[in-house]
């Protein structure tokens, strides 16, 4: 495989990964941090789609 086409395999698992997390999360939740120095799951979504 070649290196274009292995970064946009892991680019998109990642996405479909974040896709799985997001859906059960309620528009309340979406500033939540799971860890200290996280991203938000809002900002998560904004990163990953850009």
């Amino acid at each position: 495989m070649g290196q274009a086409k292995l970064m946009m395999h892991e680019w998109l698992q990642h996405r479909k990964m974040l896709e799985e997390i997001l859906e059960p999360i309620y528009d309340e939740h979406i500033d939540l941090k799971p860890w200290e120095g996280a991203m938000t799951f809002g900002e998560l979504a904004l990163h990953v789609a850009g």
